[in-house]
């Protein structure tokens, strides 16, 4: 049993009670300042922010915009909730700022882990946009904020929660980071292998290319180098598939199997010891 499951079991054996937000959070409802108290000076002013320009992943980016006369204001570690178009869109603030007109801003009261909320709000985004009016330009007011809906477990269960959830948030980052390393890294080799250009080797290619290629390469059309075939022939005629049968039917473009199907006539022999395959319509082959 994880920790998360023996909490829920000791603090939450009858289930959890919903309340509105404003029963357990503090909401303030942004207004902005005079337009000519905003500047970009950061020493005339607190940072303003009107709307999600400056939203991040998690945590609020910086807006280079300040006011002298700030009206309502987000304390540190405060939830900033987007409430015109588009709405329901969350960030946590790490300082103080003025928020204008297209933000709240929302902090847990004693019972209800700030943290907590801000995770369970981004579950429930769609349904916050239901709460939208406006034909032109979708906003949610003061009582659609203060009417959402917040499961309330006790605080003990809540800080699990968060524990679990903060780890699987830096683990995505770390993923996030490491797949566009790799795509970059992926870009320039494909650059460098394909571009044959004379400043362009590397290691043992540069000797490979240059002892095999001393002229260069010659590039051709793709049809005499590959045997074009349409699928005419190879349209599966029955849809009803089953995953019992043997053959695979791709969808357009190869991109995933359909189903399969256990039709014998216009199968097409995809190479040497793999599975013969029906092609569906729009799906064109390509033989080296």
């Amino acid at each position: 049993m994880s920790e998360l499951d023996r909490l829920i079991n000791e603090f939450c054996p009858d289930g959890v009670e919903y309340k509105a937000l404003d029963e357990i959070a503090y909401i303030t409802m942004g207004t902005s300042p005079s337009g000519n108290t905003i500047s970009s000076d950061h020493s005339k002013g607190i940072e303003f922010h009107q709307g999600k320009s400056y939203f991040e992943n998690t945590m609020l980016g910086y807006s280079n915009t300040y006011t002298s006369a700030p009206i309502k204001e987000a304390d540190a570690w405060s939830i900033i909730m987007s409430v015109r178009a588009p709405v329901g869109d969350t960030n946590i603030t790490n300082r103080r700022i003025a928020i204008g007109r297209g933000l709240c801003a929302i902090m847990g009261k004693e019972s209800l882990e700030t943290k907590f909320l801000y995770y369970y709000l981004n579950t429930c985004v769609n349904e916050i946009k239901k709460k939208s009016n406006g034909s032109t330009f979708e906003a949610i007011n003061t009582n659609d904020v203060k009417s959402i809906k917040i499961p309330l477990p006790p605080l003990e269960v809540q800080q699990e929660i968060v524990r679990i959830l903060d780890k699987f948030t830096a683990l995505e980052a770390e993923l996030e980071a490491e797949l566009e390393a790799r795509k970059k890294q992926y870009e320039f080799y494909r650059e460098l292998l394909i571009s044959f250009s004379d400043d362009m080797y590397i290691d043992k290619f540069d000797k490979l290319i240059r002892e095999l290629c001393p002229d260069g390469v010659e590039f051709v059309e793709l049809g005499e180098v590959l045997d074009y075939e349409q699928p005419t022939k190879y349209i599966v005629d029955n849809t009803k598939y089953d995953d019992s049968f043997d053959i695979p039917v791709l969808t357009a473009g190869q991109s995933f199997i359909l189903g399969y199907t256990n039709e014998q006539t216009g199968i097409y022999q995809a190479s040497s010891g793999q599975p013969v395959i029906i092609f569906d319509d729009f799906t064109t082959s390509f033989i080296g």
